[in-house]
C-alpha cells in the first residue's frame, strides 16, 4: 500500500492547492525595471571661427524604461580649469539603454581660448560636475565626469 494513501482526502487537497499557488507565484508578475542614473559626457568639442566653443554633449541612458530630462546643470572644467557653466533644457525622451547629444556652445575667456591652443596637438581633460533632473520619473540624478578629449586627426581645431 502507497504511504500517501494512508493520509485523510482534505490533505491532498491541500498540498495540491500549495503546489499550484507556489507555481503561479514563480510564473507571474512584471519584471522588474530599474532606474539607473544616466552618463553624461562630451562626445565631441569644436572650436568654431570667433572663439566660439561647440559641445556635443552625450546622455546616457542606463536605464530599464524610456527617461524624459528637463534640466540639467553642470560645471565644465577644462585642463583643471572652469571653462562654463552648462544650464540647458533637454527636449528629448531618451529610450531604454540608449543615448542622445545635445548641442551647446559658449564662448570661452581668454585663459581658456590660450588653453585651447595649446591643446590642439595633445588634447585636453575635462571634468562635468553637477545635477541633471529627470522629469519621467520624477528624480535628480549627481553627474560627476572624468575624461580626455583628444584632437581629430585632419580636423583641426575639433575633440572627441
Amino acid at each position: 500500500m502507497h504511504l500517501l494513501a494512508l493520509l485523510p482526502a482534505p490533505w491532498w487537497r491541500l498540498s495540491g492547492f500549495c503546489l499550484l499557488a507556489m507555481l503561479a507565484a514563480c510564473a507571474g508578475g512584471e519584471p522588474r525595471q530599474r532606474v539607473n542614473p544616466p552618463q553624461v559626457s562630451i562626445q565631441s568639442l569644436e572650436l568654431q571661427s570667433g572663439r566660439r566653443v561647440v559641445l556635443s554633449i552625450r546622455v546616457q541612458n542606463h536605464s530599464d524604461v524610456a527617461m524624459q530630462f528637463g534640466l540639467m546643470q553642470v560645471d565644465l572644467q577644462l585642463a583643471s580649469r572652469d571653462a562654463s557653466h552648462i544650464e540647458l533644457k533637454i527636449e528629448n525622451k531618451i529610450p531604454a539603454h540608449s543615448a542622445e547629444a545635445v548641442a551647446y556652445s559658449f564662448q570661452p575667456n581668454d585663459e581658456t581660448a590660450r588653453m585651447f591652443e595649446r591643446a590642439l596637438q595633445a588634447g585636453i581633460s575635462y571634468r562635468l560636475d553637477g545635477v541633471i533632473h529627470s522629469v519621467d520619473p520624477e528624480r535628480d540624478f549627481d553627474i560627476e565626469t572624468l575624461s580626455q578629449l583628444n584632437p581629430v586627426p585632419g580636423k583641426p581645431g575639433e575633440f572627441r
